[in-house]
């Protein structure tokens, strides 16, 4: 079974740009992959901007593109909106970076 997650990255005027990773969004998967190789501003926005991913690498030319995911990213306005996302995606964990680090959240449901 996979673990899904959602990536975003908040920029200057508090929206977030949001995408899907599909598998291996546990922290010491995905979580591991970020603190390790996305810890610069340009490089987390970066990552954002190319899309969806199916399984992230350590290099955003290397990352495996979701075939069936959208190349455009998604935007929420706030936070709130981002943890929808996370609970729409039926993602397991939530990675935003934000004021130059990386912060992780694991899966809460918002529905009823």
């Amino acid at each position: 079974m996979s673990t899904r997650a959602v990536l975003g990255y908040q920029y200057e005027d508090g929206t977030i740009g949001v995408i899907e990773l599909s598998l291996d969004g546990y922290i010491e998967g995905a979580g591991n992959l970020l603190a390790r190789y996305y810890q610069e501003p340009e490089q987390a926005r970066a990552l954002i901007e190319a899309g969806d991913i199916e399984i992230l690498t350590a290099s955003v030319k290397t990352n495996h593109r979701d075939p069936a995911g959208s190349a455009v990213k998604v935007m929420a306005d706030h936070e709130y909106g981002f943890r929808c996302l996370m609970d729409k995606w039926n993602a397991s964990f939530s990675y935003l970076y934000k004021n130059a680090k990386w912060y992780v959240s694991p899966s809460v449901s918002i529905g009823t």
